[in-house]
Parts: structure tokens; C-alpha cells; sequence
């Protein structure tokens, strides 16, 4: 498995265990289908963070 993966969903089970219902990130624009396959949607315009381009994203835990 993928580490970058191992390591968000290890964090995303931490945040819910702990009642945390909603996680928010930035995310560089290049890395936004990654976050979408761990369940995170886009949910701001593009914007330049360090000169990288960033969005938002959201995810919703059930």
C-alpha cells in the first residue's frame, strides 16, 4: 500500500475516533485526485499558497 495512503487514513481513523465528524485540508491542485480517492471534495476556488496553486477540500465522515 501506498504510504502517502496508510498515513491519511491513519489520521482520518485518529480524527473519528475522536468524534471528529469533519476534516478540512489544503490542498496543492496537482494532489486533489488523491484526497478525492481518501474522500475529500473540493469546496473553494483555486488560490495561490507559496506560489503553488491550492484548493480546499472537505471530507465528511459518517
Amino acid at each position: 500500500m501506498n504510504v502517502g495512503v496508510t498515513l491519511i487514513q491513519t489520521v482520518l481513523a485518529e480524527a473519528e475516533k475522536r468524534g471528529l465528524t469533519q476534516q478540512m485540508l489544503s490542498a496543492q491542485v496537482h494532489a486533489t485526485a488523491f484526497y478525492e480517492k481518501l474522500g475529500f471534495a473540493i469546496v473553494s476556488d483555486e488560490y495561490l499558497d507559496a506560489g503553488i496553486p491550492h484548493v480546499d477540500m472537505v471530507r465528511h465522515s459518517h
